[in-house]
This record gives structure tokens, C-alpha cells and sequence, in this order.
């Protein structure tokens, strides 16, 4: 990556993604269970064994049916959760041609609160070897927490 931009800042650096990803599936009768393990990183991956081992535990667990409390519930995200259920849905909610366009549900909520407080969401840039880290932005402005 290089990337210099109007006020005279410069920036180099290279980077490498690589990712594993394995999934099963469990279907009995009519119900069907799509569960998954995936692992990225900026180093190589030649350890399969750790996410091969998640995705068989998650199948076994499938195999005994839970019911669930019908009740307020905590919920805790990992990353990769977060990644999958709210980063798409915000990207497209603080897309600028989106808000312009007055399609963003949140486009018209400037200085009011959007989310519940007990939310809390980083974008840590500065973690090393994960495939989002960088020293910097697409501006060039260094990358923090």
C-alpha cells in the first residue's frame, strides 16, 4: 500500500491475508444447522486442527435440541460476530450517498443518540498480524484504538 496524501503525508506498507474456513452441516427431518469455524491472519496458516476441532464440537452439540428462556437475553458478540450481524448493516446506514439520499436510518439523527448506551464498538486498527490492521488509514492518518 502507498499512500500520500494532499498535506504532504506518506505512508508504505505490505501486507498478506491469509484464511481458513470450514463449515458442516447438520439437517435432520425438515431442520437444517449451518455451522462454521474461520480463521484469518497476516502470518500463514498450516494449523488446521484448531478450527476443524470447533466445527465437529458445534455439530455435536447440535445434536441435543435446546429450548430458550422467552426473556431478555444478554448477548455478547465475538468479532467475528459482530462482523457478521451489525458491520454490513452500519456500512450501509453511514454510507454518505445513502444519508445524502435520505435512505440511512439513521442519516437524520445528528447529535442523538442512536444506539443503546450499554453498545460498545471498536474498530482497533492497531492489533497486530489481523488482516484489518494497518499503521494507518486510506488518508494516511496513523491508526489507533
Amino acid at each position: 500500500m502507498h499512500i500520500i496524501n494532499s498535506r504532504g503525508g506518506q505512508a508504505d506498507y505490505r501486507q498478506s491475508v491469509f484464511s481458513l474456513g470450514i463449515e458442516g452441516h447438520l439437517i435432520r427431518d425438515t431442520d437444517m444447522l449451518f455451522v462454521g469455524e474461520s480463521e484469518s491472519s497476516c502470518h500463514p496458516l498450516t494449523e488446521t486442527k484448531a478450527v476443524t476441532e470447533v466445527v465437529l464440537q458445534q455439530l455435536e452439540l447440535a445434536k441435543n435440541r435446546a429450548s430458550v428462556p422467552s426473556k431478555p437475553l444478554p448477548v455478547v458478540f465475538t468479532p467475528r460476530g459482530v462482523t457478521s450481524a451489525l458491520i454490513l448493516p452500519l456500512m450501509a446506514a453511514f454510507n454518505g450517498k445513502i444519508v445524502l439520499e435520505g435512505a440511512s436510518p439513521i442519516g437524520n439523527r445528528l447529535g442523538q443518540p442512536v444506539f443503546d448506551e450499554k453498545l460498545w464498538l471498536w474498530d482497533d486498527a492497531t492489533i497486530a498480524y489481523r488482516p484489518e490492521s494497518r499503521p494507518c488509514d486510506d488518508e494516511g492518518i496513523p491508526s489507533q484504538r
